[in-house]
Order: structure tokens, then C-alpha cells, then sequence
């Protein structure tokens, strides 16, 4: 699978090519689907109700094409042109991930502190994948590639191009979301880690208190999920009681009674853990 990023007329496009077909994700929602053959890319597109052809090539870092609106042949004039986005040379699937763990960690109550950023750490060195002929796990990285892992993770979550700590996350949470659909349409990411990534990212969410905003985008990712791994229901019922729980817990220390004598739920395993 080839994964390639393209900003143009048509926004921010993730590409996604394999054995001859493509697609892929664009603008607010937007997504296409076709083959490819001869380096034509003849598709169709679909978008806020819309739909319609496109056929475009690829040469060098550019990409030019047109498109039209109704899946009836007919004439293209609308034209379909961006350039190549080149992610960071070591970019791999271990970056991907970590953009899910870095992203829930500062949504925490005051962003990630201590806690989380340890929590992190420890839950990018469980993953050991293949991809293709190439190990991915981060004991493998050399040391000068782990000492740039997070700030590279980071970076692509936050910074712009001035250097400032002021770029939509969500771009890039997008981004390495699409890069994920990828992994597990190829086999390289399985039910059972889809699970994994986002059940640890449900306990790396619970180390201070499941915020708002956390539930919200965990519940997201879980609905978007759970159709083809039905196993991510049991994720959503754990989200869905220690959400619960802090509410009470707010709710019963506004009233003055002692929330600390509440028991916690803090299961080590999701429920009907094979």
C-alpha cells in the first residue's frame, strides 16, 4: 500500500493506493474511490451529497486532473490540481500511533503532565509490527531516532510552519487516522490491535479523570470503529461508566460529601478479555 498526502484546490487529499485501486479522503468529508492503470487515476467522488467523476495523473510531486459533477460521461472542466505534502523521513506507523496517545494525553484536565507523558511512553514501546519486510517497534529505533520520536509526533500535532505552537491538531489527527484505515485494510492492523490502541488509549484517558472532551473523541473513534470490530463496544461501555462515575464523583463534592469514599473502577482488562 502506498499512502501520499496532497494539498490543492480541493483541500488536504490522503491517498490511499494498492494493487491497482485507490482511494481516498478530501476536504470536509469528502471521498473518492477508482484504479488506477497506466498512471491514470480514473474515479468517482463523493461530497456533501454530492457526486460526480474525476480522472487525474501524478507526475513528479504534482497532480493535475478534472472533474465533474454526475456520474453520466460527459465533458470535465473543473480542474483537480495540488502538490505532494511530504511527511518527516522516519515517519512510520509508530508515529501514527503515537499521535493518538499524544493527542488524548493533552486533553487531560491541565494537558498531559507526569503521569501521562510516562504512561505514554511506556504504551508506544509495547507495540512490535510488521509492515511489509520492516519490523516497526520503538527499541529498534536508534538513539538519535528516539530522541526525536515525540518531538517529531508533537510537532506534527502543533506546530506550524513559523515554528509556533499553533496548528489544528485535528489535521494531523485526521491524517494519521486515514494512515490507520490504511494499516487495517491491508491486514497490517488487525481487529484485536484496533482494540488495543484504543482500549489503552481509554486507560491513558482514566489516569486523571475521563475529561470531556476525551469521552467525546474516544466516543467518536469508537462509533467510526465498532461496525467492523464489534469488540470496541465493550470499550465504549467501560467509557461510558467511568464517565458516569465522574460526574458523581463532581457532583458529590459540590454536595459536600467526601468523594474519595466512592470505590473506583479502574479494571485492568476490558470486559470478556479473550
Amino acid at each position: 500500500m502506498t499512502l501520499r498526502e496532497y494539498q490543492g484546490n480541493f483541500g488536504r487529499l490522503q491517498l490511499h493506493e494498492s494493487e491497482g485501486t485507490v482511494s481516498g479522503q478530501y476536504a470536509d468529508g469528502g471521498v473518492l474511490t477508482g484504479t488506477v492503470q497506466d498512471g491514470v487515476y480514473t474515479c468517482t467522488w463523493k461530497n456533501q451529497g454530492e457526486v460526480g467523476l474525476l480522472t487525474f495523473r501524478i507526475e513528479g510531486n504534482q497532480l493535475k486532473g478534472k472533474w465533474k459533477r454526475g456520474l453520466e460521461p460527459g465533458a470535465m472542466r473543473g480542474k483537480w490540481e495540488g502538490h505532494e505534502i511530504f511527511a518527516p523521513a522516519r515517519w512510520t506507523i509508530l508515529h501514527d500511533l503515537g499521535v493518538f496517545y499524544i493527542f488524548f494525553a493533552n486533553l487531560a484536565e491541565s494537558a498531559a503532565q507526569q503521569a501521562e507523558i510516562r504512561f505514554v511512553n511506556q504504551a508506544i514501546r509495547r507495540w512490535d509490527l510488521q509492515v511489509g519486510n520492516v519490523a516497526h517497534r520503538f527499541e529498534a529505533l536508534t538513539d538519535q531516532e528516539k530522541d526525536a520520536y515525540f518531538d517529531e509526533v508533537y510537532d506534527a500535532l502543533y506546530v506550524d510552519s513559523n515554528g509556533e505552537p499553533t496548528r489544528d491538531p485535528f489535521t494531523q489527527l485526521n491524517t494519521s487516522h486515514a494512515h490507520i484505515i490504511g494499516y487495517y485494510n491491508d491486514g497490517i492492523l488487525p481487529c484485536e490491535n484496533i482494540r488495543t490502541l484504543f482500549f489503552s488509549v481509554y486507560e491513558l484517558c482514566q489516569i486523571n479523570g475521563i475529561t470531556p472532551e476525551q469521552a467525546h473523541q474516544l466516543h467518536w473513534f469508537i462509533n467510526h470503529w465498532k461496525g467492523v470490530c464489534p469488540k470496541l463496544e465493550s470499550i465504549e461501555v467501560l467509557l461510558d461508566l467511568s464517565t458516569t462515575q465522574e460526574q458523581l464523583r463532581k457532583l458529590l463534592g459540590d454536595s459536600g460529601i467526601d468523594p474519595t469514599a466512592l470505590p473506583s473502577f479502574n479494571p485492568s482488562t476490558p470486559p470478556n478479555e479473550p
